[in-house]
Formats: C-alpha cells, sequence, structure tokens
C-alpha cells in the first residue's frame, strides 16, 4: 500500500514536470517563430511573411478590428518592402497559443513625416496550428503624440498644394497601401518636405 501511494506521488510529480516542460517548450517554439517572422519582414521577402499567416487573419487596434486574407495582406507586405520596413519584436511572455510583445519599427514613410521609429506596447500574436490567427497592438502614448503632429502638418498642406493627389491617395480617407501606392506617397511627402520643411 505504501509503496503504490509512493508510486502515484512520483508519477503525479512526473506528470506536472512533464507538462511544464511541455509549455516552456511551446513558448519558446513561438519566440522562434516570432524571431523568423521578424526576419522575414526585415528581409522583404513578402511570400516568406504571407507563409506566417493563417487566413483570415484579425487585426486589431483599439476598437478597430479587421479580417484580412492575402487579397488585403499582400499589398500591406508589398508596401513594406518598397518603404524599407524594420521591426523588432521584444517578447515580453507567452501564454499558450498566445504571445505578448512589445514591437518599434522604422520605415522610409514614417521618416518623411519625420517620425524615426513608432512603439507599439502591447503588440500581441494569437497562434493558431504555428500560424498568426490574430494580431492585436496599441500604439505608445509618445507615437501617438507623434503621429497626430506629423500628420496634421502634411494633411494640411496637401489638401491645399496637393488636393488632386491626396485624393489618389486617400480616396477613402484612408491611405492606399501598396507598390504602386508607395512610390507616389515617398514623392508627395518629398515635395511637402521641400516645400515646408517638414515639421
Amino acid at each position: 500500500m505504501e509503496v503504490r501511494k509512493k508510486n502515484r506521488t512520483v508519477f503525479a510529480a512526473l506528470s506536472v514536470i512533464f507538462l511544464l516542460a511541455l509549455v516552456m517548450s511551446c513558448g519558446k517554439g513561438l519566440e522562434g517563430k516570432m524571431k523568423a517572422y521578424e526576419e522575414a519582414i526585415n528581409s522583404h521577402d513578402v511570400d516568406a511573411v504571407l507563409a506566417f499567416y493563417a487566413e483570415p487573419v484579425t487585426v486589431e487596434m483599439g476598437r478597430v478590428s479587421n479580417p484580412l486574407t492575402e487579397t488585403e495582406l499582400r499589398p500591406l507586405a508589398e508596401w513594406d518592402s518598397i518603404v524599407n520596413t524594420k521591426v523588432s519584436f521584444t517578447v515580453k511572455e507567452t501564454r499558450g497559443d498566445t504571445v505578448f510583445c512589445t514591437k518599434t519599427e522604422t520605415n522610409d514613410w514614417f521618416k518623411a513625416f519625420t517620425i524615426d521609429t513608432l512603439y507599439f506596447d502591447p503588440w500581441i500574436a494569437v497562434f493558431e496550428e504555428g500560424k498568426i490567427r490574430q494580431i492585436i497592438y496599441v500604439h505608445t502614448p509618445e507615437s501617438i503624440r507623434r503621429m497626430a503632429e506629423a500628420y496634421k502638418s502634411f494633411y494640411d498642406w496637401a489638401y491645399e498644394e496637393r488636393p488632386i493627389k491626396l485624393k489618389e491617395l486617400m480616396p477613402e480617407g484612408q491611405p492606399i497601401r501598396g507598390v504602386t501606392s508607395a512610390k507616389k506617397w515617398m514623392e508627395i511627402l518629398s515635395e511637402w518636405q521641400e516645400e515646408t520643411g517638414g515639421i
């Protein structure tokens, strides 16, 4: 009887250790996936970036939530490639299939707005069968302030000086992102900087 009790105790302890090891290995696996995802974005490999997503990917910012398929995701990845986007993820915690990070992002488009780096805290990825099913992110207050200042200065100028170009790039009040629009955005932002010095 005493031997059985001891065996049950040993088995329970081993089960706990196994489960902890499994959880830790899953967490490390997701950290590796986040690193590979970062490298795919920074190398501007569009197909490699798209391979990380389980369609549709739900992207949430604040109260806005959008399900995106490859039709919407590919132009965004191409945009990142054209404007030389570089990101860095710092994994803070993993819980099951969810990774909690902070993120920094730079690209030529932001720099044209005189924004050196944008900060996201938190930036969260939810994985499903090894692929990203959901992304939730929040800009830091300082990043929101910098974007508001820069965008207002540019849009005030563009509405007066380049209304036709601006309408082409923002037909529904939101920037169009893709290969062609990225080049046009860089042109109009360059004109803004030349004429006003930016902000």
